[in-house]
């Protein structure tokens, strides 16, 4: 069923030659209106990704590693734009620049900050974790190393989770509010209302901190604050 789906898509591909041209050129000249490297030299399609090789193939959904492409959300990843291939015949070239422009904003633009924010958000949980095993090893009680590793060691790797996430949330949603300064103001509204009425089901994870399309629109119809 995977290889009929996959054989599909080239098919469509090569039909839509020109459509498929379309949409790597029109990334290419939002890297430009960004003022990013011209770093585009393809554009992908598919469902499934696999991030620990980030490899385009036929990972299998479930396994280890391995997510949804958003409908709603296109990837970069190294020198490729990744786009859901649900959406196949969706969406026209130039409807999904406004949200190839959000994914270069938040990789491209915003990465350093989301760094920067997730080292911040970590550094006191860290350094109370090592003060921690610092007075267990100096007051020499064994009880609680055993503690610290049933309790605080998963309460961390949650708390660092959660973090990540709510933050990788804030930043994508930002990086709409950006687009909307580049690009035609409801230009990125419009086409985020437009996948919306197709009913698709889609759930964001919150650990990889992709907003719901729900999120999106709702920041985009947010009252803009005055300065």
């Amino acid at each position: 069923m995977v290889r009929k789906d996959r054989v599909r898509v080239m098919s469509w591909v090569m039909e839509h030659a020109n459509d498929n041209l379309r949409i790597l050129e029109n990334a290419k000249q939002l890297c430009y209106q960004l003022g990013l490297p011209n770093f585009i030299t393809n554009v992908r399609w598919t469902d499934l990704i696999d991030y620990r090789s980030i490899k385009i193939g036929e990972p299998r959904e479930g396994e280890k590693g391995v997510r949804r492409v958003p409908s709603y959300q296109p990837l970069v990843l190294h020198d490729q734009v990744i786009l859901a291939e649900r959406m196949i015949d969706k969406l026209s070239p130039e409807e999904w620049g406004p949200l190839i422009a959000s994914s270069l904003i938040y990789e491209k633009k915003l990465s350093t900050e989301r760094h920067a924010k997730f080292a911040k958000d970590m550094a006191l949980p860290i350094l109370a974790v090592l003060g921690a095993l610092a007075l267990t090893a100096f007051l020499r009680y064994v009880w609680l190393y055993i503690v610290l590793g049933i309790f605080v060691g998963p309460g961390f790797v949650i708390y660092g989770a959660l973090r990540y996430g709510t933050n990788q949330t804030r930043l994508r949603l930002e990086a709409d509010s950006e687009t909307t300064k580049v690009l035609t103001e409801n230009s990125l509204l419009d086409v985020l209302s437009k996948i919306q009425s197709l009913g698709l089901k889609e759930e964001a994870d919150r650990f990889d901190g992709t907003p719901s399309i729900m999120q999106r629109i709702d920041n985009l119809q947010a009252p803009k604050s005055e300065v």
